[in-house]
């Protein structure tokens, strides 16, 4: 399941970004066990992609991921 939760601007070591957050939800099961469930949550920025991410498990975070440098190309 993906859906947008709202709008944010986020500072990262690379600058402030206005973003969409994304929520990503996948609930997987092994060999019959009860599902297990991990939610991704993304901060989005049009003109750069995404500048944040943090993978959870239950109340446990998993990975995070955060842009650290950006440039911008001239023309």
């Amino acid at each position: 399941e993906n859906e947008v939760i709202g709008r944010e601007e986020i500072t990262t070591p690379a600058g402030t970004f206005k973003c969409y957050v994304l929520k990503q939800t996948i609930t997987s099961s092994l060999m019959g066990m009860a599902g297990m469930t991990m939610t991704t949550k993304s901060w989005y920025c049009r003109s750069v992609g995404v500048v944040k991410s943090e993978t959870m498990m239950g109340n446990h975070l998993m990975h995070r991921e955060e842009l650290v440098t950006f440039k911008t190309k001239k023309r």
